[in-house]
């Protein structure tokens, strides 16, 4: 049995954090940032979807949350505003439906996998909060570091959990 086409919209909400030269614990819970956004889902059929998401968020680092010492006194932190616009296809690999009771819709999760193409806008902002005299000796390149790129492409792919609210 196959459900007909149809078009959802809904919400994204998350969190980000970083891990780089900036982060030297995969995650640190002082660094760790709101991500929403919003999606538009248009399902083939029980199985397939393609979606569309806009997500705004933020990563930032600080060497101040680092355990090793060089990287503690090296005091770089930095932040930056992120916004991914990207398009993926959806795959309900188990099938599962929504149930009814009493003609009202019991919410269950539905697993499914996804992989896609997207877009990411950058705004990085360095910075470094150590003892000016310091500066050269412990920081060997311009902030933000030359030739960043700000603006990239990004290829989401995973799992997700997706629930109808009533």
């Amino acid at each position: 049995l196959q459900m007909g086409k149809y078009l959802k919209a809904g919400i994204l909400l998350g969190v980000t954090n970083y891990s780089g030269d900036v982060a030297q614990e995969r995650i640190v819970p002082a660094e760790t940032n709101l991500a929403y956004g919003a999606l538009l889902r248009y399902h083939f059929n029980s199985h397939i979807a393609v979606r569309s998401n806009v997500v705004f968020s933020k990563i930032s680092g600080s060497d101040r949350h680092a355990s090793r010492a060089d990287l503690k006194e090296r005091r770089l932190n930095f932040t930056s505003n992120l916004f991914e616009l990207s398009f993926m296809a959806e795959w309900n690999f188990l099938h599962i439906r929504p149930k009814t009771k009493h003609n009202q819709v019991i919410a269950r999760p539905v697993p499914y996998l996804y992989a896609g193409l997207g877009y990411l806008l950058s705004s990085p902002d360095v910075g470094y909060y150590g003892p000016p005299d310091k500066f050269q000796q412990l920081v060997q390149y311009g902030l933000p570091e030359p030739g960043l790129a700000r603006n990239t492409l990004v290829l989401p792919l995973g799992i997700g959990l997706s629930s109808m609210l009533n």
